[in-house]
């Protein structure tokens, strides 16, 4: 073994260890100072993200506390609808310090949020020191606040309502449960998982709440497909079963046909004819009035022709019931000539994105000026008088059984008055005969 010179007696190899443990102790620091940003990330803690707070269709609060080794600085709150791409960015507002309580209102009104949608958010904080942290996805979900609603459930359907009792809410998700299965033995589409119905008390709280969210405001139902939500007004009482009838089915329906063509983009593509036309004729309680429209507006020259229905309705109130009617109409017409399995090929060709046209050429095999062809044929010219005269039936059947009842009275009345006076001439004289 080698001898150190100053000390002979002491072995060189502790001179060397020594020199190892500071080429370590170098290596270590240098380690340190280059991890110094990770370290300093996983310095900076979560202390609270509490679920938002909103007063429906006005403010919305994204609120998160943190701490950190360094001053934290910024934290910026995304937010984005369930299922979109695209999120939005919210600066929050604090004061600089190690330990922090950050804030972003958001203005509904500027920024408004379709009623009954899931919302996913997440935060990202920075501090001093160069340090973030991102937090994990979370979600919330904007229903319509100003009221307690109720809720029943059957099979997939929810159904939320806040005025009335037990007995409507059931009624109404009776109505709906049964509508889904009813609609789809016509458009044939995959189920979809939930579908929430709420039911305003009245128009005037539906169309508060669809202006508020920026939607049309002028109606007693709406459909959100691709959010599975269904909205309509309802005033509990004598007629919420007769309204519910034709309300509930109705936007299901519109849902369905969505599930059938996939996407918001293929849904687009469905003709305003054919998807409101299902809808009408999935109502439990056919327009008794919409014959007379149909006929009146054929004697008037005003019918549309059936290209002008592919794309949106008239605004009219008069017009557009004409629309209805004869979606309605085209639609039973194709479905008693052609079958109800014809439609699940005619969704699908507008599914791949197919005109108003050339989707009912793929799926029915005619043109579209073929199909209105028909249309005229087998129910405007064939018997125009019963379109006019079929919403009176009932009126007339009525009449007729008045009018029966009332010569039976009176044929009993004038036997009576014979029988009288046949008693009175066989009587006895009086005393001055």
């Amino acid at each position: 073994m080698r001898k150190n010179a100053d000390n002979p007696g002491r072995p060189l190899i502790f001179a060397e260890i020594k020199t190892i443990i500071s080429i370590s102790l170098w290596l270590i620091a240098w380690a340190l100072a280059a991890a110094g940003p990770a370290a300093a990330q996983g310095g900076i803690a979560v202390v609270a993200v509490p679920p938002p707070q909103y007063t429906f269709g006005e403010v919305l609060t994204f609120q998160v506390s943190a701490r950190s080794a360094a001053p934290i600085t910024s934290a910026l709150v995304f937010y984005r609808p369930l299922g979109k791409e695209r999120a939005t960015a919210g600066k929050a507002e604090f004061s600089v310090s190690q330990e922090v309580t950050a804030m972003h209102t958001l203005d509904l009104k500027a920024r408004v949020l379709a009623p009954f949608t899931t919302v996913e958010y997440w935060w990202e904080i920075h501090d001093q020191a160069g340090a973030s942290l991102t937090t994990q996805p979370q979600t919330f979900y904007y229903e319509d606040n100003r009221f307690n609603w109720q809720t029943r459930t059957r099979d997939r359907v929810t159904v939320h309502w806040y005025r009335g009792d037990a007995e409507f809410g059931q009624a109404a998700v009776d109505i709906a449960s049964a509508a889904v299965t009813q609609a789809n033995k016509d458009i044939g589409a995959p189920l979809p998982d939930q579908v929430n119905v709420y039911i305003y008390a009245d128009e005037q709280d539906l169309r508060a709440a669809l202006g508020l969210a920026g939607r049309v405001a002028g109606v007693s139902g709406h459909a959100d497909p691709g959010l599975g939500v269904v909205m309509a007004a309802v005033a509990p009482g004598l007629e919420a079963t007769t309204t519910m009838d034709n309300l509930i089915p109705h936007e299901i329906t519109h849902l369905l046909i969505y599930k059938a063509v996939g996407s918001s983009a293929a849904y687009a593509q469905v003709p305003t004819w054919l998807n409101e036309g299902l809808a009408v004729l999935n109502q439990r309680q056919p327009n008794p009035d919409f014959p007379a429209v149909i006929a009146a507006a054929n004697a008037n020259g005003q019918l549309f022709s059936l290209g002008s229905l592919c794309g949106p309705f008239p605004s009219d109130p008069a017009r557009r019931e004409l629309a209805y009617a004869q979606s309605e109409s085209v639609v039973r017409l194709i479905r008693e000539q052609l079958g109800a399995k014809v439609f699940a090929p005619l969704l699908a060709a507008y599914a791949d994105g197919a005109s108003c046209e050339a989707g009912v050429e793929r799926g029915l095999g005619i043109s579209l000026a073929e199909l209105e062809g028909r249309w005229l044929a087998g129910v405007v010219q064939a018997n125009p008088v019963a379109l006019k005269l079929r919403p009176l039936a009932a009126w007339l059947f009525l009449s007729l059984i008045v009018l029966v009842s009332l010569g039976l009275f009176l044929a009993l009345a004038l036997r009576g008055q014979a029988r009288d006076r046949g008693k009175t001439s066989a009587s006895p004289p009086g005393p001055f005969a």
